[in-house]
């Protein structure tokens, strides 16, 4: 980048928060730190905006995932965090045991000219297309783009199974899998999961 770009990059980087926190009045969304979010009934939504420079190219990109409640829930309950619930429902979106949610869009434009006026149009599209998602997007969406990304899939799955009652199916795609990402007291998740399936299982 030449020293003019990372001065505009600088200055976009800075002026996003402003833009975001202006925009979200319009729908009474929420923010928390770089995260914008909604709860709607038992499902949670939210979106994540940025500003970056790949190869000289200044870009502006969105990224809307969507999750059922009960996802952050089981995971606090077998890493023995139930007290997580209690948290403000913020913690959903940037607390770092939380499960990511399964992404239900994203999308990038370049800002040719590096300007807060391309900024801001973003801004503004990506705002109104996240939230007609949280007006129409059901629990089937979730399922539906489960295994879109890698990130936290077998966690998702995990969980997921659990919820629906497929103990064994838990066990079985589990038994591929390492211990897991998240571990709370020398409890690492996937070896939870494993456990609670054989309780049920046994019961």
């Amino acid at each position: 980048m030449t020293r003019e770009q990372q001065k505009k990059l600088r200055e976009l980087k800075n002026a996003l928060p402003k833009i975001i926190r202006s925009e979200i009045k319009k729908y009474n969304l929420k923010k928390k730190d770089f995260m914008v979010w909604v709860q709607k009934s038992e499902l949670f939504f939210d979106l994540m905006i940025y500003v970056c420079e790949r190869d000289g190219h200044c870009y502006c990109t969105s990224i809307e995932r969507l999750k059922p409640m009960w996802l952050d829930d089981l995971l606090w309950d077998l890493l023995e965090m139930p007290e997580n619930k209690n948290e403000p429902v913020s913690l959903r979106a940037v607390g770092a045991f939380t499960v990511y949610g399964s992404e239900i869009y994203s999308t990038k434009n370049e800002l040719v000219n590096w300007e807060l006026e391309e900024l801001e149009r973003c801004v503004v599209q990506y705002m109104e297309h996240f939230y007609q998602n949280t007006q129409s997007c059901e629990i089937g969406t979730f399922y539906e783009n489960m295994c879109k990304t890698l990130y936290h899939q077998e966690l998702r799955r995990g969980l997921t199974y659990i919820h629906d009652g497929e103990y064994k199916k838990a066990i079985e795609y589990l038994s591929t899998c390492d211990k897991g990402s998240l571990c709370n007291k020398g409890i690492w998740i996937n070896d939870a999961i494993t456990a609670y399936c054989n309780d049920k299982l046994f019961i």
